[in-house]
């Protein structure tokens, strides 16, 4: 029989929330500082799990200022964007031709056909 199965992934959010009463979700979001490089560090020392950052993406060149090939954290191997993607799907309508080079990525479609 086989072994366990390992994890291979995990999906990070980058912000420790405040329980209790002290913060609305909604300040949770936006006080407790963006700890990238925690995740970073996990990255590091567990080179074997893929780690994907989520918390605060709200563009692409962002995400290439983070973790593309001369990005602050290359260790990083994907991201998650949940807000910011909901809120504008025409910018991120671009991410793989922006972030991969792939020209077949790139949409024939309007911004509205999108929306």
């Amino acid at each position: 029989s086989e072994g366990p199965a390992k994890v291979q992934r995990f999906q990070v959010h980058a912000r420790k929330a405040v329980l209790g009463m002290k913060f609305s979700p909604e300040d949770n979001r936006k006080i407790p500082p963006l700890r990238y490089e925690w995740v970073a560090q996990l990255a590091k020392d567990f080179p074997n799990v893929a780690f994907v950052l989520n918390g605060g993406i709200n563009s692409i060149p962002e995400i290439q200022h983070l973790i593309g090939k001369d990005g602050l954290y290359p260790q990083i191997r994907g991201v998650m964007s949940g807000r910011a993607t909901a809120k504008n799907p025409w910018h991120w309508a671009m991410v793989d031709k922006e972030l991969y080079g792939d020209e077949a990525a790139q949409p024939n479609l309007s911004r509205r056909q999108v929306l």
